[in-house]
């Protein structure tokens, strides 16, 4: 009777725990969506190089897009300015953080949608990144992006 009572608390418990809402980032989440605000708000205000205080300063970043393959932190910020010099180039950047997987101590993984709103308005390019963060001395820095455009 009492191994009968636990099994039916335990199952009609189970539903209503797994519905929770999910809690507010804390510790690393919190911190590595702080960083991608901090750059959101660099690159909407003209600051290529302040964006780039998000990535780690490494020989070993490594950032993808659109088939070609950067590596290093001085390479990628050229690339930036070089495909970015104007501030109509740039437009309004907007990140929407689909998940953080915060995977161990010192990584973790982001997912989620970018897109640029460029005038006239109606011009909005847009696609998917996975990153990798790693925790530096400086604190939660991107080692890997994978970004992609969705098709025009």
């Amino acid at each position: 009777m009492h191994r009968s009572l636990f099994l039916f608390i335990a199952l009609t418990l189970t539903p209503c725990a797994t519905q929770a809402a999910e809690p507010a980032p804390t510790g690393a989440s919190a911190a590595i969506r702080a960083v991608m605000a901090r750059q959101q708000a660099d690159w909407n205000s003209g600051k290529i190089a302040a964006f780039m205080e998000g990535y780690a300063q490494s020989e070993q970043l490594r950032f993808a897009s659109g088939g070609s393959i950067t590596y290093g932190w001085a390479e990628t910020l050229a690339r930036y300015q070089k495909h970015y010099d104007s501030s109509e180039k740039m437009g309004r950047l907007n990140f929407d953080i689909l998940s953080v997987d915060v995977v161990s101590a010192d990584a973790a993984v982001v997912f989620g949608r970018w897109e640029l709103t460029l005038a006239p308005e109606e011009i909005k390019p847009n696609g998917l990144f996975t990153l990798i963060f790693r925790l530096t001395p400086a604190g939660w820095r991107i080692v890997h992006d994978h970004t992609s455009s969705a098709d025009k």
